[in-house]
């Protein structure tokens, strides 16, 4: 697992869906690809935001990444969570983002402070500019009340074309935090794409 910059033990600033986390993602995908123990053939697995990622990481097309199976993800982050329907997703943006700020900068990870890891608590100190990335906040500002290049840029709908390795989709119709419009993917994916989905009844979890 890699910690996002900006979240654990990672240092930098916690931008949601922010291009450089993509970028971070190809970097960590080629520097696995040339580890002595490894086979050079990476895939990627999970869920919501590690499933949302992917997508991204994947539209990078690093060196070494042979496959990918993203879960319970969006395709048009402005539509599929803050403002679905035009209305202001209130209760899971602000309880995400609430979470997110506790997670990246009120609390630092329990194992850190027990086996006293003085560059993962430095890093996590280095969390402070997060505040005001924080989702929440950044939504709620005037300019991003509709849907704009700050939603186009974090929502894989816009470069879904770039993906270039099989992909294995798993979606919920009924998932209550990101919706069911990222089966609107499939229309993105590129001709001649090795892809499969898996659609079932049930909540994101």
């Amino acid at each position: 697992g890699v910690n996002m910059r900006g979240s654990g033990c990672s240092g930098g600033k916690f931008d949601y869906f922010e291009p450089r986390q993509a970028v971070d993602g190809k970097e960590a995908i080629e520097w696995l690809a040339q580890q002595d123990w490894s086979n050079g053939r990476i895939a990627m697995a999970g869920k919501s935001y590690p499933g949302i990622t992917q997508l991204f990481v994947a539209a990078q097309q690093p060196k070494g990444l042979a496959a990918i199976v993203p879960g319970h993800v969006f395709a048009d982050l402005y539509r599929d969570v803050p403002w679905p329907g035009g209305i202001l997703n209130a209760t899971f943006a602000a309880g995400w983002s609430a979470q997110r700020y506790e997670e990246g900068y009120a609390n630092p990870p329990q194992w850190s402070l027990e086996q006293n890891d003085q560059q993962c608590l430095q890093n996590f100190v280095g969390h402070v500019p997060n505040a005001a990335f924080n989702p929440l906040v950044q939504g709620s500002q005037p300019q991003n009340n509709f849907d704009s290049e700050f939603y186009r840029i974090r929502s894989p709908f816009w470069f879904a074309e770039k993906i270039d390795v099989p992909t294995f989709l798993v979606q919920s119709w009924q998932d209550e935090q990101v919706g069911s419009r990222a089966t609107h993917l499939i229309e993105r994916l590129r001709p001649g794409l090795d892809w499969r989905m898996l659609v079932t009844n049930g909540n994101h979890g």
